[in-house]
């Protein structure tokens, strides 16, 4: 049996997944006509926000943390992203509030995606399988505790 490096590490699988399931959570909104409907996908994507928040702040960035990465930068994008869904959660209507959370959050995400991932990438192998199996135990937990 022949063991290869995945073409994306696998914490990043388990963030890429995540990311997906947020522009979809988006969409969804976006997408809804009805305003019962639109509130409820609201609510949804407000769960997985903050899903993927926390998976960042409690399990990835404290291992990125050891290399030397200054994450100061993420945790104001992250503050900047609950401020904004705090309101959203106060907001009922999410046309008011769902174009300015999603620009902020295409910014965070495109962030990630150019700083953070390609850290957790230079990883040891052994470092990278152990850090997605905590972000996949904690997103599980997460999903259990949330529905969604």
């Amino acid at each position: 049996m022949r063991s290869e490096r995945p073409d994306r590490a696998l914490p990043l699988a388990v963030l890429a997944e995540e990311l997906q399931v947020l522009d979809s959570a988006f969409e969804q909104v976006a997408a809804a006509t009805e305003l019962g409907e639109r509130r409820a996908r609201a609510e949804d994507l407000l769960r997985s926000l903050d899903r993927y928040i926390r998976l960042e702040t409690e399990v990835l960035l404290p291992v990125l943390a050891r290399t030397g990465l200054d994450a100061a930068a993420v945790h104001r994008s992250h503050d900047e992203l609950r401020a904004l869904a705090a309101q959203a959660a106060e907001v009922k209507a999410p046309e008011d509030w769902l174009p300015q959370l999603r620009l902020t959050f295409e910014g965070h995400a495109r962030a990630q995606r150019e700083r953070i991932f390609p850290a957790a990438d230079k990883l040891p192998q052994a470092e990278q399988e152990a850090l997605a199996y905590e972000l996949d135990e904690v997103r599980n937990r997460m999903r259990g505790a949330y529905g969604v």
